[in-house]
């Protein structure tokens, strides 16, 4: 469900950007600083929901842990695993939306827009 959300976050914003990132691109800017202009953005909320969602949902998790009668641990590597499957994730969306955004005509697009 949080990768759904990703993705439909990261196409409404990038669609709404497509002026700026086609204007950039008329001006010949590279996939590169493209991809560094959109990410910048999303590593921060990503940084800010590790930062408060981990702590809390390990608190939680080890509290509902508690009540069964088999007891087990916690493994950071399963945060660890999930932590990578949703950068990996952001990073593929991003760099698929700007591969379509590159493949268009930029002057058509501004043209539309104005």
């Amino acid at each position: 469900i949080t990768i759904l959300g990703l993705l439909g976050l990261i196409n409404v914003n990038l669609n709404e950007q497509r002026k700026g990132i086609a204007i950039r691109g008329v001006f010949g800017a590279s996939e590169l600083s493209l991809l560094m202009l959109t990410w910048k953005e999303y590593a921060l909320l990503f940084l800010i929901a590790i930062f408060v969602g981990y702590p809390i949902s390990i608190i939680f998790l080890k509290n509902w842990l508690e009540d069964f009668p088999e007891k087990t641990s916690l493994s950071i590597t399963v945060y660890f695993l999930a932590l990578t499957i949703i950068a990996v994730t952001v990073l593929v969306a991003i760099v698929y939306h700007l591969v379509q955004i590159k493949r268009v005509n930029y002057l058509k697009w501004i043209k539309d827009e104005i």
